[in-house]
């Protein structure tokens, strides 16, 4: 099938999935782009639910639950379309019940796009997660995800957040150049060249 990305004139050729893209986060900026909350728990950084260890998350500060947020800022503006977020591994409580998920190019001076209020179903269950799709107006930098309503009143977690972009099948990334994003591209001859 032949499809068009949303950035900046990249064509690809071929099937297109639903796949999360932000790195595994070893940081709140490494390997790249930025994570951010809007308060944590000493111990449950906002990085770590992108950092892909099941016995880690992040953790509102205690107390917050309506009103908090977690972000991920990405090098360049993407069109996400959908999230998968995680309950807690080791409880049934925590985990946001609503929410919306917004986009920005200002780091949310201004809010480019904001969902209806989104539910996490299985927001009550062990270990669950789910994928949740929208329908989002355009590409932005900022990502997040505001917590509209909890399991609990006291405090909020999530184990793991996933932003989701639609992707070429397997695991090369969509090239800007013979070594951008990551890895390396060779040929062994270019078209119109001898």
């Amino acid at each position: 099938i032949a499809s068009a990305m949303d950035s900046a004139d990249l064509y690809f050729y071929g099937e297109l999935s639903l796949q999360n893209i932000v790195p595994i986060m070893t940081s709140a900026t490494q390997p790249s782009g930025t994570v951010f909350a809007s308060s944590n728990e000493s111990g449950y950084d906002a990085y770590h639910a992108f950092d892909g260890v099941n016995a880690n998350s992040w953790q509102a500060s205690s107390g917050r639950v309506v009103g908090e947020y977690i972000r991920y800022t990405f090098t360049s503006a993407k069109k996400i379309i959908g999230i998968t977020i995680y309950a807690r591994n080791n409880s049934t409580t925590g985990a946001p019940k609503t929410f919306k998920i917004q986009g920005s190019n200002d780091n949310f001076t201004t809010v480019g796009y904001e969902s209806e209020v989104l539910t996490f179903t299985n927001a009550e269950t062990q270990n669950a997660n789910e994928t949740i799709t929208f329908n989002s107006n355009g590409a932005y930098t900022s990502w997040r995800l505001l917590i509209v309503t909890g399991t609990r009143s006291d405090w909020v977690l999530i184990q793991e957040l996933q932003f989701l972009a639609y992707q070429p099948k397997g695991n090369v990334p969509i090239m800007t150049s013979d070594s951008a994003p990551y890895g390396t591209v060779n040929t062994s001859s270019v078209l119109g060249t001898n």
